[in-house]
């Protein structure tokens, strides 16, 4: 580093005019610098016992260091370097430089502004407190001088009763699922010289008891029949995350009995029944609990009629990625239709079956198939109890994918001609 400042140092001296008896490059009055920072400040003068002095009059004599002088001579020019390898906040102050000119004492002065600039400490981008409870969003920063702090939540800033600023972040009183989200810690830093900005974006999240994500207190009615499969589902907001228990007539329902399956996801329990008779129809009660509290929601599984299979399924029209079907409903026009679940597959290779759930009114269009391909579909119609049988598989081939034709710039078509000369030269390039 000392090496670096002394080549720059080299290049400034430049040439001190015969009217100037002492000179200051930079010659700014005021030097700000960030902690750490290096900084190099030439004196020139034509005078002799050059010295620099510091704050309270002590001479800066070190010839190495943090903090350190170098002398040079050139063209009749004395310079004297004062060079700060790494700033610390205790360097700042006033600066002097001194020399004597003709028997006479000059000299020149700056002040060094150092800043410690904003860091944010004991801040965790994500927070977290108990529904109801008060908590403080936590938001220390420092630095010198010290940084002024300005919050925002949600975009807005805190007002009223429900919000207080605190020496160590923002106190949020009565915290409720509304108070979830983002929340900005401002800091300011702003002096006569400088000013400096940052931003800590904070989540809050609300630990709270789980809450049913439908929210209907009363029952709610599913349906089946004997020999159909019905999915019971138990969906929740939680934290921390729910564990479910599934009852029916005040027993425990688990994996344990062969026409009962339980699927477990976060916040989310499956109850899958197999029907296999009337027994199995009547009241579930699924209960989500964790150690805030429990919700507990009551789904009545009510005997249905199995629907009819459609009475015809047509493929209307194919292209290369997609089929467009014409599906007509059971006979009598079942008014429990729901719509109507297909199933497709290529007919050639392992690949499995891939379902679309249909509803509004026919045609409908299959996408995302691919170019060139033998299908086999089926298709089966739904209702609130389940699923028909499926109408016997139809067959469909896909188109295969068309380029799209070059033309050029008066729209004569060149794929064709480009196709030509391309064979040709490979045929006579074949030949040699």
């Amino acid at each position: 580093m000392t090496s670096a400042l002394a080549n720059y140092a080299n290049e400034a001296g430049g040439v001190l005019a015969a009217r100037d008896a002492i000179v200051l490059q930079p010659s700014a009055p005021v030097a700000v610098k960030n902690v750490n920072d290096s900084l190099l400040v030439t004196c020139s003068s034509k005078g002799n016992l050059m010295m620099w002095l510091k704050r309270g009059g002590t001479e800066v004599s070190a010839k190495k260091g943090r903090v350190h002088v170098e002398s040079k001579t050139k063209d009749g020019n004395n310079s004297i370097y004062l060079m700060f390898e790494s700033i610390n906040k205790k360097d700042e102050g006033n600066y002097t430089c001194k020399a004597n000119v003709d028997g006479k004492e000059v000299s020149a002065s700056f002040n060094l502004v150092v800043i410690k600039p904003i860091s944010f400490m004991d801040t965790s981008v994500v927070q977290s407190a108990n529904e109801n409870e008060n908590v403080t969003v936590k938001c220390e920063a420092q630095g010198d001088p010290e940084p002024k702090i300005v919050w925002s939540v949600k975009g807005k800033p805190p007002t009223g009763p429900k919000y207080k600023l605190m020496g160590d972040g923002l106190l949020v009183v009565n915290v409720t699922l509304e108070d979830m989200g983002e929340y900005m810690c401002k800091a300011f830093q702003i002096t006569s010289f400088t000013s400096n900005y940052q931003e800590q974006n904070i989540t809050l999240k609300i630990r709270h008891k789980p809450i049913m994500l439908d929210n209907t207190s009363s029952p709610i009615t599913s349906y089946g029949f004997v020999t159909g499969v019905v999915n019971l589902t138990c969906s929740v907001q939680a934290d921390p995350s729910a564990n479910f228990t599934w009852t029916k007539d005040s027993k425990t329902l688990g994996d344990n009995l062969g026409n009962i399956t339980v699927f477990h996801d976060t916040n989310l329990s499956t109850l899958q029944v197999v029907v296999h008779n009337n027994s199995l129809f009547g009241n579930y009660s699924c209960k989500a609990r964790n150690k805030l509290g429990a919700a507990k929601r009551t789904i009545q599984l009510l005997e249905g009629t199995k629907p009819d299979p459609p009475t015809s399924v047509t493929v209307r029209s194919v292209s290369a990625e997609s089929v467009e079907l014409e599906i007509k409903g059971p006979l009598g026009g079942d008014p429990e239709t729901l719509g109507y679940k297909v199933q497709y597959r290529p007919k050639h290779g392992d690949m499995g079956w891939v379902t679309n759930q249909l509803s509004g009114e026919s045609p409908y269009t299959i996408l995302h198939l691919i170019p060139d391909m033998d299908y086999i579909l089926q298709v089966a119609t739904r209702n609130a109890a389940g699923y028909s049988d499926y109408v016997p598989e139809k067959s469909f081939k896909t188109t295969k994918l068309q380029a799209d034709s070059v033309t050029d710039k008066n729209g004569v078509n060149i794929k064709e001609p480009c196709i030509t000369a391309f064979i040709t030269i490979f045929t006579v390039l074949s030949s040699l």
